[in-house]
């Protein structure tokens, strides 16, 4: 008699997600609304299930004409899961979004798994005075895990790149990448920095705790033959050692997001 009560149970609770997953994506944005700010979803069409997003806004970036597809199994041990395909103003990202059953409730947080992201530099919010300097490149980003927790990176497993960077000062130069594997540590997200390039050696590491606190600290080598303005502009990232490298050393602490979640 029980077993057959847990079926009808099991049973049921699946009609309801099946009809919850069905309900139009209008009403479950303006639901999700207070726990995914500052980011602002325009547009939406479709289902929860299925469905798209003219764009969704963030104070750093926007996706634009953004897809959404439920993954139904591999949601029913990780959590609501979803494979993301979108736009940005000039690149392009895909990924497989899970957010934990306990997340739900929890503005700010999320779980994400196989990322995979290309967004050209002049689609990040740069100081005017980077915006100034003719650099151009992509961040590419392959990550096998990144977790936030109240709008704050607490784990990471994977690796960032600025890769095809160009300087373009009447003469193009072609400079190689910039590499970040990343690693998650038990006081934060660490940060192993190299790079693949026939003008530039950069060999270091970078840290960024869980308080805000972040270390930097990398030796870098410049090739004489590169233009005079921007090897100045290298070498004044950090100070001159007797070897000829360049030491860079910075800490600091960054303001961590303000919770969303009402007191």
């Amino acid at each position: 008699m029980k077993s057959w009560i847990y079926r009808a149970l099991a049973a049921l609770a699946l009609l309801l997600l099946f009809v919850a997953l069905r309900a139009p994506a209008q009403h479950a944005v303006a639901y999700a609304s207070a726990n995914i700010k500052p980011a602002v979803i325009s547009g939406s069409q479709g289902s929860v299930w299925n469905g798209n997003a003219e764009r969704i806004t963030h104070p750093q970036i926007q996706l634009n004409n953004v897809e959404w597809d439920y993954r139904f199994f591999a949601s029913l041990f990780k959590g609501p899961g979803y494979v993301l395909n979108g736009n940005t103003n000039n690149g392009q990202f895909s990924g497989l979004a899970h957010v934990g059953w306990g997340q739900l409730s929890s503005a700010g947080n999320a779980k994400l798994s196989d990322v995979n992201a290309i967004i050209p530099l002049s689609d990040l919010p740069l100081p005017a005075i980077a915006r100034s300097i003719p650099l151009k490149g992509d961040i590419i980003a392959k990550l096998e895990q990144f977790t936030l927790a109240a709008q704050w990176p607490v784990e990471a497993e994977g690796q960032l790149a600025i890769a095809d960077i160009r300087f373009d000062d009447k003469e193009v130069w072609q400079l190689g990448a910039l590499i970040a594997d990343l690693e998650t540590t038990e006081t934060g997200v660490k940060a192993k920095l190299s790079s693949a390039s026939d003008y530039v050696n950069l060999s270091g590491v970078a840290n960024l705790e869980n308080d805000g606190s972040y270390q930097v600290t990398a030796d870098l080598t410049v090739d004489n033959s590169l233009p005079i303005a921007l090897r100045t502009m290298l070498i004044a990232s950090g100070k001159r050692q007797a070897d000829g490298s360049i030491r860079i050393s910075y800490q600091g602490r960054v303001p961590r997001p303000q919770s969303n979640e009402a007191p």
